[in-house]
């Protein structure tokens, strides 16, 4: 721009040189006083003004040229600066669609998972609806079974498959207690099999063989089973005596041969569940339990007759057949060397499981723990002798009895040392 003003300036003093323009009028000057210093200050020639003629519109051009180009460059800077900025702009959108699109791929993915996890999770939850109604149709074949050959009706294995034989037992039960015989467990045989005075196999052998048996008095005692491991006797009651005996004495819960087995083991005799002579004659002249005290109300255990008491307000209620600890070494989740004993001295009632509760050694039905992992319960199998992993066994009909008559809190007094051990001491096994 300086060079253009420069060109501009030698255009103005060429143009006052053209027009003679000196600054003083033509007409105003004297001829006579024109002096050799007037002279001096002649104006420029024609090839003066021509030169600066054309130095300036070299400056001109120069100034024109500089400015296009600075104009050029400016755009071309421009253009670059837009270029940049499109690309750049391009590439944000491009990089925003990319993020978009992994986000939403992100999200599809995610909501197949979980599409994948709830279908999962519903299919998991079936199997085990479908799982749980097996074991709880299972669990109540079982009770069934075991209700049954209670009652003397049924005696093949506890295993929840209703065949045959259960089938035979069902219709047994049902033409004994003047039941409809269809060998379906609707809700009136269901009542009469939950009936403490449902008619016994025994009650209905000796029932059917007193009214075959015309010549003898209806009020007399027919012979029973004999088999209780002594013949010396000659005593004999009918099975229906024997149960309402049972029952009086404190020792009936549903099962005639635990209800004998519990009573031949305080009596003295060969706990073998039959009515056989000599445990007709004690059922005449019974002795009473032996107990060793405690709290009025409690549970107590007696470890060396294997039975089980329940004491309330002082007075015995039920005396029930009971299997402790058999001393022998078992394994269980890699332990080893354990030895099947029962703890004795006082304890309480710590906390239960209602229905079947399956472990590591086998099912309890109804468990109350007393003492850690240590409980009563109910079992398909309570034998005359020690056969438990330290558990006190009861038969399942007297186990539902006990645990829905005694609460928490209610003390257990376990007493004898028949493979037993006082908790703290050098021979307590392993807390599992």
């Amino acid at each position: 721009m300086d060079t253009r003003r420069r060109a501009l300036a030698l255009l103005a003093v060429a143009g006052l040189a053209l027009t003679g323009c000196d600054g003083v009028g033509a007409t105003e000057v004297a001829a006579p006083t024109v002096t050799a210093t007037a002279a001096s200050t002649a104006s420029p020639t024609i090839d003066e003004v021509a030169e600066a003629q054309s130095e300036a519109d070299r400056l001109a051009a120069e100034a024109a040229a500089s400015e296009a180009a600075a104009s050029e460059a400016a755009a071309s800077e421009a253009e670059r600066v837009a270029s940049e900025a499109a690309a750049s702009e391009a590439a944000s959108e491009e990089a925003a669609s990319e993020a978009a699109a992994t986000k939403a791929a992100e999200e599809a993915a995610a909501e197949d998972a979980a599409e994948q996890e709830a279908a999962e999770k519903e299919a998991a939850e079936e199997v085990e609806r479908v799982a749980a109604e097996a074991r709880a149709e299972r669990e109540a074949n079982e009770d069934l079974q075991e209700r049954l050959a209670e009652l003397g009706f049924y005696r093949g294995s506890i295993d929840g498959d209703i065949g045959s034989a259960s089938q035979a037992a069902i219709r047994a039960f049902q033409a004994a207690n003047g039941l409809s015989v269809d060998g379906v467990v609707g809700p009136r045989t269901s009542g009469a099999l939950a009936d403490d005075d449902a008619v016994t196999a025994a009650v209905a052998a000796s029932r059917a063989q007193d009214q075959s048996d015309d010549g003898n008095d209806s009020g007399s005692d027919s012979a029973a089973d004999s088999g209780d491991g002594n013949t010396g006797s000659t005593v004999t009651i009918s099975s229906s005596r024997a149960e309402q005996r049972l029952r009086d004495l404190g020792y009936w819960g549903g099962s005639m041969t635990s209800a004998l087995m519990a009573f031949q083991k305080v009596n003295g005799l060969s706990a073998d569940g039959q009515l056989g002579p000599n445990t007709a004659a004690a059922l005449a002249d019974p002795r009473s339990p032996i107990l060793v005290g405690g709290n009025s109300t409690r549970i107590e255990v007696d470890l060396d007759r294997q039975v089980v008491h329940l004491i309330e307000g002082g007075s015995r209620v039920r005396t029930m057949n009971a299997s402790s600890g058999n001393g022998e070494t078992f394994y269980v989740d890699g332990v080893g060397g354990v030895e099947a004993l029962t703890p004795r001295g006082t304890f309480t009632i710590e906390r239960r499981i209602a229905g079947l509760r399956e472990g590591a050694l086998g099912g309890m039905y109804n468990p109350m723990y007393f003492f850690h992992g240590w409980a009563l319960h109910g079992s398909n199998s309570v034998p005359s002798y020690p056969a438990s992993h330290g558990c006190v066994r009861l038969p399942r009909s007297d186990a539902s009895w006990l645990f829905d008559r005694v609460p928490n809190g209610i003390q257990v007094k376990l007493h004898g040392g028949r493979n037993s051990f006082v908790p703290g001491g050098p021979d307590q096994p392993p807390i599992l």
